[in-house]
């Protein structure tokens, strides 16, 4: 099936599917990814430390969200974090 645009033709399956690709293509390619990298690490084709399986790391990602515990991090939790802050109050200032 073909339809004449001006001088050019162009067939419309063809046109249809590099649209449906141009569309969906990014959705896809995330979505392969995402398959590879579960598959990866169910296979034990990479090191389980390094790369979990994403179905852990979306499970452990919403129990940490729905528990409303705040991550620790060095900005808000973290008492070796004082390298941070500039603290003056203790110390003695001498004149002199």
């Amino acid at each position: 099936m073909e339809r004449t645009l001006g001088k050019n033709s162009v067939d419309a399956t063809g046109s249809s599917a590099r649209q449906a690709f141009e569309r969906f293509g990014p959705y896809v390619t995330i979505s392969l990814l995402l398959i590879a990298w579960e598959l990866a690490s169910r296979l034990g084709l990479v090191i389980p430390f390094l790369l979990p399986p994403l179905s852990v790391v979306i499970t452990r990602i919403a129990t940490d969200f729905m528990s409303g515990q705040q991550p620790r991090t060095r900005f808000n939790n973290d008492p070796s974090a004082h390298y941070f802050t500039f603290n003056t109050t203790n110390r003695e200032h001498t004149t002199g």
